[in-house]
């Protein structure tokens, strides 16, 4: 059987990856910075809710591997509260300038980390002799596991030098195979590394709640219904949103047509949608609609910062529009938007605010 451990940076993925049957994980902190120590009161609670392995990451900043000896004293400070806090197991690694493996410093983690099981993260892959540096780790006991992508970006183009490991490594160590390695890819991965064990972020699954993603052309008619619960949620009356049934509706040309994002909760249902129009001098907000019984829990923040924040990288506008309902308008001010104007609407003789946020390049 093989063995999948999920690497996270929260509590609730922790738990996620376990109902989607990851047999460990690797629990980091700031995964958008690959992955740094994580805070003893996650630790605990993850301690205490799991019922799968935990490894504990020990990696106290951003950054290379070169650690200085007061960071090396903080490093120990971590493994002695994991170890007394019942982990089994702990990630860490130090290199030298020259990228090889700093053998000593790990050693004496290693022997602070004593009786727990220490795996050696992906320093190795910035070591210009890897192989060299495994047979160096050999006489460290506690060392079970090596975390390497075979010095690529992915596992498959590191595959090669993955095996050279596999066989390098023996019986002596498990070569925990990292590389972006996902649910969906992991067969084909195996098919040409052959571990034992494979790592990863999505190695069972996406495990992100509330996340924010292209919509696709499929996801129209759900993002259709969407549209029009949150319009009722208003108590418009009944002719009114027949009147607006086509602003309320999308189409899979739409989608297709158009920068549209969803926001998938649990069980991958989605729970809100964005949509935007690009015009030469400004980006517009088109739609944005959050299902009414998840309203009021900030996920129409989260969905406008994590779209917005995609559309400006692809499209530097100095400005965002949107017409509101006048219901939103809170919403958009506290978002940064102003009211500069007012947009006529049905029926005739309402009009709705125009609100514009201005963006400093």
């Amino acid at each position: 059987m093989l063995i999948l451990e999920a690497c996270v940076d929260s509590l609730p993925q922790a738990l996620r990856a376990q109902a989607l049957g990851a047999h460990r994980i690797e629990l980091c902190s700031r995964l958008d910075l690959d992955g740094l120590s994580p805070s003893p009161q996650t630790i605990l609670a993850a301690l205490s809710q799991l019922k799968i392995g935990v490894k504990v990451m020990i990696r106290p900043r951003p950054g290379s591997f070169i650690f200085s000896k007061e960071e090396l004293r903080q490093m120990e400070q971590e493994i002695l509260f994991c170890r007394e806090n019942g982990v089994k197991e702990v990630v860490l690694g130090v290199s030298l300038p020259s990228g090889r493996l700093d053998i000593p410093a790990i050693e004496q983690l290693a022997k602070q980390a004593w009786p727990m099981s220490v795996t050696v993260h992906k320093a190795i892959d910035e070591s210009p002799d890897p192989l060299s540096d495994l047979e160096s780790l050999r006489s460290i006991a506690n060392i079970t596991h090596i975390l390497s992508s075979g010095r690529q970006a992915t596992a498959l183009a590191g595959a090669a030098l993955l095996r050279d490991m596999i066989r390098v490594a023996g019986d002596r160590f498990t070569i925990l195979v990292a590389g972006k390695v996902t649910r969906e890819n992991l067969e084909a991965v195996h098919q040409i590394v052959r571990a034992r064990e494979y790592h990863g972020k999505r190695i069972v699954g996406e495990l992100e709640m509330n996340r924010v993603e292209k919509a696709q052309s499929g996801d129209a008619g759900e993002l259709t219904l969407i549209a029009h619960a949150a319009k009722r949620h208003w108590n418009y009356p009944e002719e009114w949103i027949q009147a607006w049934q086509e602003d309320l509706t999308f189409t899979s040309d739409y989608i297709l047509k158009h920068p549209v994002f969803k926001m998938v909760g649990d069980e991958e249902r989605i729970l809100g949608c964005c949509a935007y129009e690009v015009h030469p001098s400004h980006l517009e907000i088109v739609h944005l609609w959050i299902l009414p019984e998840v309203m009021g829990k900030g996920l129409g923040r989260k969905l406008l910062e994590v779209s917005l924040k995609e559309m400006l990288s692809a499209y530097a506008k100095p400005r965002i529009q949107v017409v509101s309902d006048p219901y939103a308008q809170p919403f958009y001010e506290k978002m940064g938007f102003e009211k500069v104007g007012e947009s006529p609407s049905y029926p005739p003789g309402r009009f709705l605010p125009l609100m514009e946020k201005k963006i400093a390049h």
